[in-house]
């Protein structure tokens, strides 16, 4: 069951991505700018990484990869960006505009469909450790490096991937202002995370007692 479900999740997100990249060309009138611009993206970003966390899970999973991405604290890490992922889009972008036919799904796909599969994925087939509530420090290496990357991206290039980091309009007070909001949401979200983990945890340890003193 959790090797279908590891397949599942990786057409779920390759499906995602590469839908996106294609509807993305398809209406480009620079095919090299618009992909510079997709890539853009934290959403695609995160995607692209559960894809790949998937794919080496079925395919090479002794490899040093594979042992990285075994990791609970690597999982549990995932679970946060691709959960934020879908948290930001439904409650700040999806009503910026209004996506109809094949962008609706790749839409939907991306920012529901994913998280959601990888939700039920950690839940019941990752395997879990007590982690500590510093786990949530070192979770923020990976926004912190985008939104480095954005700004100086949108420096060079004068365009931003959303409203709330786009120095030409915001001016970069107002930005550095929003992307601390950005940064909080991940830690306290990821504290709360290590929470509900370690309750997990303790619960496996005790069921696993009991069946053992049965």
């Amino acid at each position: 069951m959790k090797k279908t479900f590891q397949i599942m999740g990786a057409v779920a997100a390759w499906f995602a991505v590469l839908l996106q990249f294609y509807i993305s060309m398809k209406f480009a009138d620079s095919r090299a700018a618009e992909a510079i611009r997709f890539f853009s993206f934290m959403t695609i970003w995160t995607n692209i990484i559960i894809a790949v966390y998937y794919t080496v899970l079925i395919l090479s999973p002794q490899t040093k990869l594979g042992r990285f991405f075994s990791r609970p604290m690597v999982q549990a890490g995932l679970l946060l960006y691709i959960i934020i992922v879908g948290l930001i889009y439904h409650l700040i972008l999806a009503n910026q505009w209004n996506p109809q036919g094949l962008e609706f799904i790749a839409d939907q796909s991306l920012h529901t469909v994913v998280p959601i599969l990888y939700l039920f994925y950690w839940i019941f087939f990752s395997e879990k450790e007590k982690l500590s509530y510093s786990s949530a420090l070192k979770w923020l290496e990976y926004p912190v490096i985008y939104i480095v990357y954005s700004l100086i991206r949108g420096a060079i290039t004068g365009k931003y991937p959303y409203f709330f980091v786009d120095v030409t309009k915001l001016g970069y007070a107002t930005t550095l202002t929003n992307a601390s909001y950005v940064l909080a949401a991940y830690f306290v979200l990821g504290l709360l995370l290590v929470f509900v983990n370690n309750l997990m945890t303790n619960k496996e340890a005790i069921d696993r007692r009991v069946e053992i003193e049965m």
